[in-house]
Order: C-alpha cells, then sequence, then structure tokens
C-alpha cells in the first residue's frame, strides 16, 4: 500500500521530515532503501509486511520435521568449531525432547565466546536434516545464562516479515519502522472525516498501521488471526486500500480540472473521410466502436484538450477507433501523429494507415529512431512543412 496523498500529507513540526533526518539513517542505509521504493518517512511507514512469522511458541525439538520454521530452546551441550569440507562453528543444544545443532558458516571470536559461556540459547530458524540429525543452519538466535521464558515480552506476538532487498537485513527494517511507530501519530495525519470512519467501520490511520506492522499480542496464539492480517477484507487493510484509491480519484479529478483550463482547437467531426473509410472496410464496426468514436468526437468539439483511454483485447479494433480521430484532425486542416512504444508495432500501425489512408487521398508518412540521413530528413521535413498530414512513428516523434 502507498501512503494517501502522499506528495500532499504535511509532517508534524516537531517530526523528521526525510530519511537523513532519522538517527542512524546514512547514504549506503538511505541507497537500499530507494532500491524497495523507500525514499521519505512515509514510504517506509506504509512498506507493510508480507507475511508473519510465529516466534513466541518455543516448539519441543523432538516434534520438529525437516523445513519447519519455528523457535526452539535448549540448554547448551557443546559448542565447538568444526573443521569439515568448510569451517563453521556447531552449538548444539537439548531441550526434555531432543538435541539440535545450531551451525554458524560465519562467526566471529566474539560470537563464539559468548556461545562456549551461555547456559542456554533460543534460536528461530529453519530446521534442516544435518550429517548428525537436525540442525539450524543461521538461526536468529539469543544466547544466555537463564533458561529463557517459554513467551517473553520481545517474542510475545508474530513477528512482521518485510519485502527487502540484497544488504539490508529483516531485523534493521523492523528496528527503523519500529522507530516510527513510536510516534505514529506525528508521521501518520488522519485526514479522513470521522464519519467516513464511523460508517465503514475503519481503524485510525495510525491504529491500522500498528495493528499490521505490530499485531496484537493477542493474536499471538491464533494462526487465523494473522491469516485475517494479510487478507484484503482485515479493517486495517480495507481502510488503507479506501484510502489510496481515494487519493488516485483525487489526483485524477484535479488533473482533469487542471486539463480543463486549457485551451485546445475545436475539430468538428468528418463528413467526408471518415464515412467514406467506414464504407470501404469488409466489416461492419461493432457497438463498442461506434460508441467509442461518437464519444471521442465530442471531445474533440468543445474546445478542450481530449484524454481518452481506449480499453479493448487484441484485434478489438482500437487502431481504426483512433483512426476516426486523425481523420477528423485531417479533414479539419490539421496533422495527426500516431505514437507506438516500438518499431515492430509502429510499422504494423504504418501498414494499417497507409491500407486505409492512401486511397483516401490522405498523405501518412513514417518517423522511426532507426531512420538516418535522407530518409530522416525528408520525413522531418514533411512533418514540418505540412506535407504528412498522418504521421506514425516511435518515440522518435
Amino acid at each position: 500500500m502507498c501512503p494517501a496523498v502522499s506528495v500532499d500529507r504535511p509532517s508534524a513540526p516537531h517530526a523528521p521530515r526525510e530519511l537523513a533526518d532519522l538517527k542512524g539513517v546514512g547514504q549506503r542505509l538511505r541507497e537500499k532503501l530507494s532500491k524497495l521504493g523507500i525514499v521519505s518517512i512515509q514510504d517506509l511507514l506504509f512498506h507493510l509486511p508480507s507475511r508473519y512469522q510465529d516466534r513466541a511458541t518455543i516448539h519441543p525439538i523432538g516434534t520438529l520435521k525437516p523445513g519447519a520454521e519455528v523457535a526452539v530452546a535448549g540448554r547448551v551441550v557443546d559448542c565447538r568449531v568444526g573443521h569439515g569440507r568448510r569451517r563453521s562453528l556447531l552449538t548444539t543444544i537439548y531441550d526434555e525432547t531432543g538435541v539440535l545443532t545450531m551451525r554458524l558458516f560465519h562467526f566471529s571470536r566474539a560470537q563464539h565466546k559468548g556461545l562456549e559461556s551461555a547456559s542456554w540459547v533460543r534460536c528461530f530458524g529453519e530446521a534442516r536434516a544435518g550429517p548428525k540429525g537436525l540442525e539450524m543452519v543461521h538461526p536468529e538466535y539469543t544466547a544466555s545464562r537463564d533458561a529463557p521464558a517459554r513467551e517473553d515480552d520481545a517474542e510475545a506476538s508474530w513477528t512482521p516479515i518485510y519485502p527487502t532487498t540484497q544488504g539490508l537485513g529483516q531485523a534493521a527494517l523492523r528496528r527503523l519502522i519500529g522507530r516510527l511507530l513510536e510516534r505514529v501519530d506525528e508521521y501518520a495525519e488522519e485526514l479522513l472525516p470521522e464519519d467516513v470512519l464511523r460508517e465503514n467501520d475503519f481503524p485510525s490511520l495510525s491504529d491500522a498501521l500498528k495493528q499490521l506492522h505490530r499485531p496484537p499480542r493477542s493474536t499471538a496464539t491464533d494462526p487465523a488471526a494473522v491469516d485475517r492480517l494479510l487478507n484484503a477484507a482485515h479493517p486495517a487493510r480495507r481502510r488503507l486500500g479506501f484510502e489510496e484509491l481515494l487519493a488516485h480519484h483525487l489526483a485524477a479529478w484535479r488533473s482533469r480540472k487542471a486539463r480543463s483550463r486549457k485551451q485546445a482547437v475545436p475539430l468538428a467531426a468528418s463528413e467526408t473521410l471518415w464515412p467514406r473509410l467506414k464504407t470501404s472496410l469488409d466489416f461492419d464496426l461493432t457497438a463498442a466502436q461506434e460508441r467509442a468514436v461518437a464519444e471521442i468526437r465530442s471531445d474533440l468539439t468543445n474546445g478542450e484538450p481530449t484524454h481518452r483511454l481506449i480499453q479493448g483485447d487484441v484485434g478489438a479494433g482500437k487502431t481504426l477507433v483512433a483512426a476516426a480521430a486523425c481523420l477528423d484532425a485531417v479533414e479539419a486542416g490539421r496533422q495527426a501523429a500516431l505514437m507506438a512504444p516500438t518499431e515492430i508495432l509502429a510499422e504494423q500501425h504504418l501498414a494499417s494507415f497507409l491500407q486505409w489512408f492512401e486511397p483516401l487521398g490522405v498523405h501518412v508518412a513514417a518517423l522511426l529512431g532507426r531512420q538516418t540521413g535522407r530518409k530522416r530528413r525528408a520525413a522531418l521535413e514533411a512533418a514540418r512543412g505540412g506535407g504528412a498530414q498522418m504521421i506514425v512513428g516511435t518515440h522518435a516523434l
């Protein structure tokens, strides 16, 4: 989800406005965040989890199966450096149901000493089959002298997992977003009126963000509740989706209003060229094509810039609808241009327009990026001088 009306949403007076204003967010971290499309504080706040992990429940080691991604805790019974095919730090932990090995290929001397002196380890990762039983490779772990609680405060809710990129870990993202959530009311200004929230049973913006980034502790032992957090029907996601769609509608409305204030040359509907082209076709236009042509023609006569999106399957006849608008321009003594995204498509359109327009006496020219020398100069001169009434091309136009 994107923040609603993110361009216009102001920040609170005392809240940092840019990522650079956040403590600990330097240039390198900002470059990594930008790869995720995060360039502002609000982008970061609306960078929502893609899933959640249960790190609250400690599972008995004896119940684990390969592939399970779980939290376990056990007493340290051995810690040593293995020198097999690849050097690694092996820490074996035991609970009353079984034994598991934690394997670290990349480790520091401090990690080695810390695990050697620890009595207990709690870790979260994917269990997999190892040479001597189940193991976890580079799990997230904490080591301590005392036995960990079955559910301590730090782990007593579901952990969000965010879309990320190389060099940017989950822990860093959770830490940054967690700091923003502590001041979420300053960063997430409520824009929806109270009656809209009430009528739609929406939470406030700050509450919606808190629910999605930090699922309530009441969901910690309820997988179904967490599944609902990922569902678009969840109130928090419905609320963000509503605001995002509203922002798109308002932006489109504002764009239309700005466009309506501009002037355009009114073009009367073609009374000769378009009827002749229709008569020459070996098929009849569909009702949808006729309707699209009529709507576009109505727009062209009103003295405001025309802005239309024609939507249809391949072969539905969208190009012929565009041809009708082009003939209106040509018959009014103007020029028309059709731009295609690729040269192959431009050449296909060129063939169609030559077939349709040349029998009508309408001169069609092409302007493509690969044209050079004499051909390019001729195409440019035809476009400049008005000799080409219809120009088909790529972005070279």
